[in-house]
């Protein structure tokens, strides 16, 4: 399963050389997994969990990537707006609320376009956390049989990645 970004720069089927079918690909802005919230979901957050629950319960994967990018416009309207809660963009990427946190106080020295990179990152971090918060894929982690794994997407080529530590 690859849970990516919305922005068609970051193709997953270019990114990794998939054909149709290869993949359970989830694609959203940016990249946000937000924290499991049983059945009563918010309506906005219910299509990505749906996916998740999906993947992991009926598709049996066997991984689940979250692919962040370079120059993410999601990332960046976290990181400049103050107020969340006027429209549907500002209700969805508040949940990368503590990634800008650590970002702005770690690392206030830094340029915007510097923490802005640190950020999508850390953004990723974000929703690897947040996967774990889903009962079944926390259960299927600590057993072995799901893999969570973070990857940044520099848009001059460069792919990164990490593996989430399972507890």
């Amino acid at each position: 399963m690859l849970i990516t970004c919305i922005d068609s720069r970051c193709s997953p089927t270019m990114l990794f050389g998939l054909e149709a079918g290869e993949a359970f690909v989830v694609r959203n802005v940016a990249n946000f997994v937000h924290p499991y919230e049983g059945q009563h979901v918010a309506h906005e957050n219910a299509a990505v969990g749906a996916a998740i629950e999906f993947a992991v319960t009926v598709m049996d994967v066997k991984h689940i990537v979250v692919v962040g990018h370079s120059n993410c416009r999601g990332i960046k309207g976290l990181m400049t707006r103050d107020d969340f809660t006027t429209d549907l963009v500002g209700n969805w990427v508040k949940v990368g609320l503590p990634a800008k946190e650590k970002v702005k106080q770690l690392y206030p020295e830094l340029s915007f376009d510097e923490q802005l990179s640190l950020c999508e990152k850390e953004a990723v971090n974000v929703s690897l956390k947040n996967l774990l918060t889903y009962p079944y894929v926390k259960e299927r982690v600590k057993g072995g049989g799901l893999h969570i794994h973070g990857m940044h997407y520099n848009l001059h080529g460069r792919l990164t990645s990490w593996d989430i530590v399972r507890k």
